[in-house]
């Protein structure tokens, strides 16, 4: 005797799967010799992690929004709403230390406050930045992560060039 045996597929038309979101998934099942399978139950067991940081995958999705957004429209205001949608998951990605893309965070975040024209907020961002980049904390992260610590210089190059650039926009106007 063989134990039955089948191919199983498991598709769902959903990328991403939200919280308190259902999730749909469609089966398609075939016994690999015998009778068919159709109409026959199953029951399975779904186990769920998350793969990427979802803040900082939202936050990514809406940036890239604005920017389309101000290509199609420069003079309307649904871009500027992305960006402003954006900060808070830009923000929590930066204050969270698991996160791989923390540093980045800090950069977006100087960089939609440029975007947007507000070159105090610019100033402030980056100075957040680096006082969080001083605390032990942070330190500690690159002490033990030197790809970390290689990127954490080029973003603090990102985030000193937009405070740059600011101060030299607010001084022309």
């Amino acid at each position: 005797f063989l134990p039955e045996r089948m191919k199983l597929d498991l598709d769902s038309k959903q990328d991403v799967l939200k919280p308190g979101e259902p999730f749909a998934i469609t089966a398609t099942a075939a016994y690999l010799y015998g009778a068919p399978a159709d109409g026959n139950r199953f029951t399975a067991k779904l186990a769920v992690s998350a793969g990427q940081d979802v803040a900082y995958t939202r936050a990514r999705t809406l940036w890239g929004q604005a920017l389309d957004e101000r290509e199609k429209s420069p003079s309307g205001d649904a871009w500027k709403r992305s960006f402003e949608e954006a900060k808070p998951y830009f923000v929590q990605t930066a204050k969270n230390v698991k996160s791989e893309y923390q540093d980045v965070a800090w950069v977006y975040l100087a960089r939609i406050a440029y975007e947007l024209g507000d070159f105090d907020a610019v100033g402030k961002a980056v100075d957040e930045a680096l006082a969080y980049w001083e605390t032990p904390e942070a330190k500690g992260r690159i002490a033990t992560d030197e790809k970390l610590a290689g990127a954490r210089k080029s973003q603090l190059a990102a985030v000193t060039y937009w405070k740059a650039a600011a101060l030299t926009r607010s001084a022309d106007a």
